[in-house]
């Protein structure tokens, strides 16, 4: 980001920039696992995807230090209460990719075969890395651009992860486990045995999955109550 074109931010200011996006994803963390319950974890990550795209359209477009932040904080996570517009574009950032760091590796775990489960996992949780370093790469390089679009094109780029999964995320299947919370059985068997036994819906890796959920699903329920305030009542 070019410091001169936000009238030389500094101290707590700069380090604000950097950090709003962590604080969206953290904001997003009581939405994201109830959203992706509730409408499923494919339009989770639609609507993710979108604020995030959001948030850096808004960030790349910024014209102070407020809306840069706000895009920023957008991408991660979800407004808390910063009222200019740059602030407010940080957030959005935040807010989207927190609820895609939820919602996608549970659509992921939930997809694959439970022979394969972990190595998918596994590769999920290493990608963020992977992109971490081109992201960095790109970022030096741009650098080098005489002009605002030195920060401008990386935040710009911010868009097309999010446009790959808008575009491609409707040819996966909803999460069998969701499914079967919302008593769409049919439709989670077909899932589970297109995607885990070529088709066969009698299969004995099917049946057992099937009830395996179920159970999970009872016992999920039964102990549903708790309320937010146990994590912070002591025990007796």
């Amino acid at each position: 980001m070019r410091i001169l074109d936000f009238n030389n931010p500094g101290g707590s200011r700069q380090g604000l920039l950097n950090a709003i996006q962590s604080v969206g994803s953290v904001c997003s963390l009581p939405i994201a696992p109830n959203l992706a319950d509730w409408i499923g974890r494919k339009y989770s990550i639609f609507i993710g995807s979108l604020v995030v795209a959001l948030g850096a359209g808004l960030q790349s477009g910024a014209t102070d230090t407020g809306m840069f932040i706000a895009g920023r904080f957008f991408s991660r996570s979800c407004l808390v209460g910063l009222t200019s517009p740059s602030k407010l574009t940080h957030i959005i950032v935040g807010l989207g990719s927190g609820i895609n760091g939820i919602a996608s590796p549970l659509l992921i775990t939930e997809l694959a075969h439970p022979n394969e489960r972990g190595k998918i996992t596994a590769t999920y949780n290493t990608f963020y890395y992977f992109g971490s370093t081109i992201a960095a790469w790109t970022t030096y390089g741009t650098l080098q651009i005489p002009s605002n679009w030195s920060w401008r094109l990386p935040s710009l780029l911010q868009v097309a992860p999010s446009a790959f999964q808008l575009c491609f995320l409707w040819f996966l299947p909803e999460s069998p486990r969701f499914l079967i919370s919302k008593d769409r059985q049919d439709e989670a068997m077909g899932v589970m045995a297109k995607y885990h036994a070529n088709g066969n819906m009698h299969d004995e890796v099917i049946m057992f999955e099937f009830a395996e959920i179920t159970e999970a699903l009872k016992e999920e329920k039964i102990n549903s109550k708790g309320r937010y305030m146990d994590l912070i009542n002591t025990c007796e």
